[in-house]
């Protein structure tokens, strides 16, 4: 998805309508959270931002293997290394070892 996409119900869980980039473009807000706020009802603003988050992780790690979880969280835009690990438990399930495995396919501990 660019940046000039339209964001559809079936992308965003609780998404009432559809969003258009250039409203979230054209708004002056100093935060995307800010941007977000008030363009559709139902919106769970701090759920949507960390989706990207870890989508972003996802492509940052697939080419830095060697980045720390500092490095990482920093890169991504989390607080911290355990706003990260929670985040990532919550939308996948999986610890930070075993996330980082599912997208290296390998077993960082040997």
């Amino acid at each position: 998805m660019d940046s000039f996409s339209t964001f559809e119900k079936s992308n965003l869980t609780g998404l009432a309508s559809a969003i258009k980039a250039e409203a979230i473009v054209l708004k002056p807000v100093g935060t995307v959270a800010q941007a977000l706020q008030g363009l559709a009802i139902g919106v769970m603003v701090c759920s949507f931002v960390n989706g990207f988050r870890i989508d972003e992780l996802k492509s940052i790690y697939a080419e830095n293997p060697h980045y720390t979880n500092e490095s990482l969280a920093q890169s991504c835009g989390f607080g911290s290394v355990n706003s990260m690990k929670r985040t990532i438990e919550a939308k996948t399930g999986m610890s930070i070892s075993d996330f980082k495995m599912s997208i290296t396919g390998t077993d960082k501990s040997i």
